[in-house]
């Protein structure tokens, strides 16, 4: 086999140029664990997805009055996540909707559909004089937070990620770097969003000394399905912790 054989699939993975596969790299990050079973990325927050064939308007809510139209922070964002087309078979879909901010208050829709069942990614597309958002912004259906950008990280890095209708999400590994001084287990969820049904796909234990897992998964995640992975205390939270992790994987 020519050397050209193995590098070049890998080349045109990671650039995007295969006609065929689409590169996901799902990553979140967590600067602290407190207790309880949260979202990798969620700010601490197990966060919500609308089950069973529904979707909803959100409310996109930073806590820094700078985060508005004319503000030093972030101006306006982009939502990115799945709607359930109720009328259609393929009920799963992708959306991106944009929304103008109103720092405290809920931002307005500026283009696009106010429905989701599940957001992946909050993107901040213009801002002020900082060029990123000051506050920490949420997409909220009523009270329940659905995805959280973190202040001045101008693109959420929060891991959950649903398929939409066509496709399959096929996840290769994942990957852990950590510092934490509390152990606690990374959960890799999958769910099913017409019926509800999940099913753990591994759990990960982070010890006081882990730095570094890559394990291997091997996973395909169907069409109207999603994953996510969950961090769970196992001791009483103390000391400085810090976890990033990522789904390497292909949509096909």
């Amino acid at each position: 086999m020519s050397l050209l054989n193995i590098v070049e699939p890998i080349y045109t993975q990671i650039k995007d140029r295969a006609t065929i596969v689409q590169n996901k790299n799902i990553v979140g990050i967590a600067d602290s664990i407190t207790a309880g079973t949260h979202t990798l990325g969620g700010a601490n927050q197990l966060l919500f997805v609308k089950l069973l064939d529904t979707q909803d308007g959100l409310d996109i809510i930073s806590t820094s009055a700078s985060d508005t139209s004319n503000g030093s922070g972030a101006r306006t964002i982009a939502v990115e996540g799945l709607y359930c087309d109720s009328a259609d078979g393929n009920k799963y879909k992708k959306r991106v909707s944009t929304y103008t901010m109103a720092g405290t208050s809920a931002g307005s829709l500026l283009t696009g559909v106010n429905s989701f069942s599940v957001v992946h990614k909050i993107t901040v597309l213009t801002a002020g004089t900082t060029f990123v958002n000051v506050g920490s912004i949420s997409a909220k259906i009523a009270s329940a937070v659905c995805c959280v950008l973190k202040p001045n990280e101008g693109e959420s890095k929060v891991l959950i990620h649903g398929v939409p209708h066509g496709k399959d999400l096929l996840v290769k590994a994942i990957h852990i770097s950590s510092y934490c001084q509390t152990a606690a287990n990374i959960l890799v969820e999958e769910q099913d969003l017409s019926t509800g049904k999940k099913k753990l796909i591994t759990k990960l234990f982070l010890a006081v000394n882990t730095s570094h897992i890559d394990y291997p998964l091997n996973h395909k995640v169907p069409a109207g399905s999603y994953i996510t992975a969950n961090i769970t205390n196992l001791e009483t939270p103390t000391g400085t912790n810090h976890i990033c992790g990522k789904l390497e994987a292909v949509e096909t």
